[in-house]
């Protein structure tokens, strides 16, 4: 292909030996109308990675165009994407696939093509992909929830990250360059908000990729807790981008982050005890105090939800006066939860244990009516 490509594809890739194959298959079967290029950025793999990348080169001279790394890039801090991906791009789009990810629909790029095209007022857009474990033994599942909307916004995106990077397609005309504090974590989630800011975010609810969870891959994905640990402290980041604008979706998000981070903590605990998750919480407020987003409200919110949060960890530990504790404690500080009948149902059988069904059922057919005989 020696026209100018209107899709540049972003592989970036490490110690991929044993999937990269895959992913360059994937980008290979691509049919379309217009001329793409592949760009594969091997940091310096020490197992074949290379070997494999090079054979394609050859097969594809002037498709598959590969830069061959001697230093690990990424362990100096360098955002290889950004500032080596970027600047060599020729495509008015950019597709990203790491390599031990894979496409599985060859109209793939087509299609995310014509969505673009159809809606220039989204800067990136993106498709549903299979969540896939390495042993395959474990059932894969979707990584999109059903309810995904077909346009998102920059305010969506920053109560938490809904994008599988090997679905993403970026208008890098959208592109405005780094801001300092992303270097201290790189990130894809913050990545993605920098181009939000800047259009909508389209999806199109087909699968037509997969991601894969595997022991060399990025192990704190595979971690809730520490998923949560690494990626909260970007909610600092945002608020001191974005400013006061954004405060509201910045506090939404960052609670609910904090409450997931108190269950992944109880969950993972092997004792009943709430110390170590209250810790959890205590610490996580005192960060956003620190970072200014913090408000009364917000820190009496989260401790609510930290707490409903932990009373269904506790509910499905079989710890039911920690649950009871946990719901009425949830309750109390946040009255507004009782809403939700699921969280009333469960305090009530919490309360009650084996006894709540039967009482439910009391309670139920006497308000219709028909008060149970004894």
């Amino acid at each position: 292909m020696h026209d100018v490509p209107l899709v540049s594809i972003n592989c970036v890739t490490y110690n991929h030996v044993h999937f990269i194959r895959e992913a360059l298959e994937g980008f290979v079967m691509q049919q379309t109308t217009f001329p793409f290029e592949i760009l594969v950025h091997d940091d310096a793999s020490t197992d074949g990675t290379a070997e494999i990348i090079c054979e394609y080169e050859k097969r594809h001279p002037n498709l598959v165009l590969p830069i061959y790394q001697h230093e690990n890039q990424y362990s100096k801090g360098v955002p290889i994407t950004a500032h080596i991906q970027f600047p060599r791009a020729r495509g008015k789009y950019i597709a990203s696939c790491e390599g031990d990810d894979y496409w599985t629909d060859p109209y793939k790029l087509q299609k995310q093509v014509d969505f673009m095209e159809a809606h220039p007022e989204c800067s990136m857009c993106f498709h549903d992909v299979m969540v896939q474990t390495e042993d395959r033994q474990s059932e894969s599942h979707r990584f999109c929830s059903a309810d995904q909307k077909e346009i998102s916004t920059l305010e969506d995106l920053l109560i938490l990250n809904f994008i599988p990077t090997a679905s993403v397609m970026l208008r890098l005309g959208a592109f405005r360059g780094l801001p300092e504090w992303y270097l201290e974590q790189p990130m894809d989630w913050p990545f993605f908000v920098l181009f939000a800011q800047h259009g909508d975010i389209g999806y199109i609810n087909e699968v037509m990729g997969v991601y894969r969870l595997h022991g060399g891959g990025v192990w704190w994905w595979q971690n809730p807790l520490a998923k949560i640990k690494v990626t909260f402290p970007m909610y600092a980041h945002f608020y001191r981008h974005l400013g006061a604008a954004y405060a509201d979706v910045i506090r939404t998000g960052a609670s609910k982050a904090i409450a997931a981070g108190a269950a992944a903590t109880y969950a993972a605990s092997e004792t009943d005890g709430l110390a170590s998750s209250l810790d959890f919480v205590k610490t996580a407020l005192a960060a956003a105090d620190g970072a200014g987003y913090a408000t009364p409200s917000f820190r009496r919110v989260t401790r609510a939800r930290s707490y409903e949060a932990l009373g269904f960890t506790a509910y499905q530990k079989r710890y039911m006066r920690i649950a009871r504790r946990c719901y009425t404690r949830a309750l109390a500080l946040d009255p507004s939860i009782a809403r939700n009948k699921g969280v009333l149902s469960l305090w009530f059988e919490a309360c009650f244990g084996e006894r709540a069904s039967m009482i439910r059922r009391n309670l139920v057919a006497y308000l219709r009516g028909n008060p149970p005989s004894y």
